[in-house]
């Protein structure tokens, strides 16, 4: 709890209110819980360049819950159709790597999402973003304006 994580390998983690960066491998079975973290070094700490976290679901078996996310991330390795990630996000962007083949993300709340994800992965997203560039394609659309392209 109140921590900060750097670089780290859990067989399962449940994380209260850490800063997290760099790469968190994530070994186990089961579901790790990440509540109310976010991305980045403590305070103090300018000297250092913060990477943003990679969340590595090591392939098979381990699920993920985030919720109050707030800031960057990556989420990669999700190879299993039976695990899932659910992100409750505050902020920030989210890249869901191509690493992710299977299984099933769900993100919601106020984030960018890119999703990079192959195979049979399904992914929802449920975010203000994608709400309001629905919203951008519709009425740009019905006026004749050029619609923005996403990357």
């Amino acid at each position: 709890k109140d921590c900060f994580v750097f670089a780290s390998t859990f067989l399962r983690a449940r994380l209260t209110g850490c800063g997290l960066s760099q790469t968190l491998n994530l070994t186990g079975g089961g579901t790790s819980v990440l509540e109310d973290c976010y991305s980045g070094y403590p305070l103090g700490q300018n000297n250092l360049t913060p990477a943003d976290p990679i969340i590595d679901l090591g392939g098979t078996g381990q699920s993920l819950r985030m919720s109050g996310w707030t800031g960057n991330c990556t989420i990669q390795n999700l190879t299993d159709a039976a695990e899932y990630v659910e992100i409750d996000s505050q902020s920030g962007n989210i890249v869901i790597d191509s690493t992710v083949t299977a299984g099933t993300i769900v993100i919601r709340g106020y984030a960018n999402v890119t999703d990079n994800s192959t195979g049979t992965a399904v992914v929802t997203i449920d975010t203000d973003y994608s709400r309001t560039d629905a919203i951008l394609d519709r009425v740009q659309g019905d006026k004749g304006i050029a619609r923005r392209t996403r990357q």
